[in-house]
């Protein structure tokens, strides 16, 4: 489904990502691990075309995607769940969701009851503004709003960063079920352990490459990671 050949990508003259290669295909939950300063996040800003690539190659269902602008991107079917939520504090978890089926129009009204009913906290909360929120129910909110527009590729950038470890579970419990139900998952995480637990494969970053790949099984037993990410 998704398929990144040596991608670059540099801050100015700083290149963070110095030729990252990996595959996603239909139906997997694929996990992204490394350090803070990876190029994790860089690598999901890359996907979704917050970013553009100075070189590489990526594509999304046998067609290139490198240099389209965001909201091309998001119409191909991949959203971006990004990294400290990013909501909208102002305006109520209604219109949070209504900004994520923009792409949607009249079918917007459609994903709106079939996300409510999948959140339920979010029904309740519907004209709160979004502010009010508890760090959980701001993560629903976001998980939420990715999915209005009834992706084939989820995008989950650091989702278990802020929350307890109650809320960390129900989080990736959440995550289990939205793969479970047809959506590709592509998740950057730091918890390796809980990642690895639930993905089928991963991809170990360091200092913008893709240094280790294989299956979630494998890189849990693999000395390096054991080490350097698990704590073993």
């Amino acid at each position: 489904m998704l398929a990144l050949d040596d991608v670059r990508v540099a801050y100015g003259n700083v290149e963070v990502l110095r030729g990252v290669s990996l595959r996603v295909s239909a139906g997997e939950l694929v996990c992204l691990l490394g350090a803070n300063g990876a190029g994790k996040s860089t690598t999901a800003k890359t996907i979704s075309g917050l970013l553009r690539p100075r070189g590489g190659r990526i594509t999304f269902l046998d067609a290139r995607i490198d240099g389209l602008p965001a909201h091309a991107i998001l119409r191909a079917g991949i959203a971006h769940c990004p990294e400290g939520r990013r909501i909208f504090p102002e305006m109520t978890v209604r219109e949070n969701l209504e900004m994520g089926a923009y792409i949607q129009g009249r079918g917007g009204a459609t994903s709106l009851e079939s996300v409510l009913e999948r959140f339920p906290i979010l029904r309740q909360r519907a004209r709160q503004l979004a502010g009010t929120l508890s760090s959980g129910e701001q993560l629903m909110l976001a998980i939420a709003r990715a999915l209005m527009s009834n992706p084939k590729l989820l995008l989950l950038d650091e989702p278990s960063l802020g929350l307890s470890p109650t809320m960390v579970e129900t989080t990736f419990r959440l995550i289990a079920e939205i793969r479970q139900q047809g959506v590709t998952v592509l998740m950057v995480e730091q918890n390796a352990a809980l990642a690895l637990r639930m993905a089928d494969r991963g991809y170990v970053m360091e200092t913008g490459r893709t240094v280790l790949e294989g299956p979630a099984r494998e890189l849990l037993a693999n000395e390096h990671v054991r080490r350097a990410y698990l704590g073993g």
